[in-house]
């Protein structure tokens, strides 16, 4: 469990350097540097294996029903997974979805329903995960990366608002930030 402990530790720690650098580069209003940009994938994979791998390993049981971890987990997966999918294939560019590109400003498709529909997904598979997993620490791993995301995304908006105007202000009052239905404002 030390071990366990130790990677979610480590998790932590590359995500608050990852923000420290996202954060300075966006300041700037600048796109993200390659360097910053690896260093955010691998914070995302480092947290996604770990979270993962300790709900497929079961580490600190949380005893919730099999019905229930089935039913509940395996739904929240499929749904996180679909819309992380969806949310990347409308990015149409690795560039553009790490924060490269700029040029751009996405807002169809599921980023109607969304102004973070990969992040939103993302968090509702490694919760799914978690729960069909029965596994607390894939539950404390989740935690850590939504965490790490709520944090980071005013920061996001602001930039974005410097780079696209008055085309992202109406975005922003017409889309929510996380999930839900679009406001008739726009």
């Amino acid at each position: 469990m030390i071990l366990w402990l130790l990677a979610l530790g480590a998790g932590a720690l590359l995500g608050g350097y990852a923000i420290q650098r996202v954060l300075r580069e966006q300041l700037a209003l600048q796109p993200l540097s390659f360097p910053t940009v690896i260093v955010v994938w691998a914070l995302y994979v480092w947290l996604t294996a770990l979270a993962f791998l300790a709900a497929w390993l079961g580490i600190a049981p949380l005893d919730i029903p099999v019905w229930l971890r089935g039913l509940a987990g395996g739904s929240l997966l499929a749904v996180g997974v679909l819309l992380a999918a969806a949310g990347i294939g409308r990015m149409a560019s690795l560039s553009r979805m790490s924060g490269r590109e700029l040029e751009t400003l996405v807002t169809g498709g599921v980023y109607r329903l969304s102004r973070n529909p990969q992040n939103v997904g993302w968090g509702l598979a490694m919760l799914g995960a978690a729960i069909a997993g029965d596994s607390a620490f894939a539950l404390a791993g989740t935690s850590v990366a939504l965490a790490l995301f709520v944090a980071y995304i005013p920061s996001e908006e602001r930039f974005l608002g410097h780079v696209h105007g008055a085309a992202y202000e109406r975005y922003l009052r017409s889309v929510p930030r996380y999930l839900g239905l679009p406001s008739a404002s726009e």
